[in-house]
């Protein structure tokens, strides 16, 4: 029906329920019903996320700090491994 509306056709006319019938059987019809359901999975996770731990931007201000804590204590591992596996060779 909604198909329809957006056609401006009748969206009771058989038309437009066998056109919907189709195209959800054609490869293209399943690519966008999946897309069509993963972003309204991803609006729905999204508008999750924001109830529990507030707005997204706050977080993205946020990810520069994140990186300058962890970002030594990467290096360091990374050196560790290098180190260890050039001493076991």
């Amino acid at each position: 029906m909604v198909i329809g509306n957006l056609l401006q056709l009748d969206p009771e006319s058989g038309v437009v329920e066998f056109l919907i019938k189709k195209l959800l059987q054609t490869k293209i019809g399943k690519s966008l019903s999946t897309a069509i359901t993963n972003s309204i999975v991803f609006l729905f996770v999204i508008m999750m996320f924001e109830s529990q731990y507030g707005s997204i931007s706050t977080f993205m201000t946020e990810i520069p700090n994140i990186i300058q804590l962890f970002a030594p204590i990467v290096l360091i591992i990374i050196g560790m491994k290098l180190m260890i596996k050039s001493v076991t060779k």
